[in-house]
């Protein structure tokens, strides 16, 4: 299983609380996810719409209040998955370090010409993994930098893990439910209570529907002091890669 990770950093100045945003991402809501500054600029950039990010197989430390893993074998039907070896993100807002120099057309072609579609990104990745790791775990806890990189315009010596990590993305719609299905969660402690109450306070599920959202929330979660740490050990239990 290959599991598709959102994490989340302090939102103290973002014009969503925290517990919103994770309310939404479980219930599928992603198109009422407020697009940040950057994200959108670079979504435009690119030419590749307004999506929800994942890592593949790896949690990242900038995002590590809370991380969610969702179960990529188990998605929605009709639900577009796409996949790309390195941070869109990064590249469109240039902190990914390039070869040569790249105009924004040549950013956007860049990312065009790596998009992988559906399940078709697992064998090119797996390769890689294979060629530039001792083992597949180093991916996975990112602890170590990689002996090459899959896309040979990017300079390896000037770029952090945002130019190796794989990223996920998926429109931002409106779905049944999780798109991805959610396989587990780690929050720091106490987090689990204080989202719980905002729950019960905003009053957009019914009493019946509440109950049964902190069920399955209660029985996916774990409070830890290293979410993304756990996140890192759950993976690799799993067989991440």
């Amino acid at each position: 299983m290959l599991s598709w990770v959102q994490g989340m950093r302090p939102l103290d100045d973002a014009s969503m609380s925290w517990m919103e945003v994770l309310y939404l991402r479980l219930s599928g809501q992603l198109a009422r996810i407020v697009t940040g500054p950057k994200t959108a600029a670079s979504e435009k950039l690119l030419d590749i719409g307004t999506n929800s990010y994942y890592y593949i197989a790896h949690a990242h430390p900038e995002y590590g209040d809370l991380v969610v893993a969702h179960d990529e074998s188990d998605v929605q039907q009709g639900v577009l998955l796409s996949a790309t070896p390195f941070d869109t993100g990064g590249l469109a807002q240039k902190r990914i370090a390039t070869v040569d120099l790249l105009s924004d057309n040549d950013r956007k072609t860049l990312v065009q010409r790596w998009t992988f579609k559906a399940s078709d990104y697992e064998p090119a990745m797996r390769e890689w993994v294979d060629e530039a790791y001792d083992a597949p775990t180093d991916y996975v806890t990112g602890l170590k930098q990689p002996a090459n990189l899959l896309v040979k315009e990017i300079d390896l010596s000037k770029c952090s893990s945002h130019a190796w990590t794989w990223e996920g993305r998926l429109p931002a719609d409106v779905y049944g439910g999780a798109p991805i299905r959610v396989a587990k969660i780690y929050m720091k402690p106490r987090r689990t209570s204080i989202y719980f109450e905002w729950v019960r306070t905003q009053k957009m599920l019914s009493a019946e529907e509440a109950r049964e959202h902190m069920r399955v929330v209660t029985l996916l979660t774990e409070e830890v002091s290293a979410p993304v740490a756990s996140m890192r050990s759950y993976m690799i239990r799993g067989g991440a890669l």
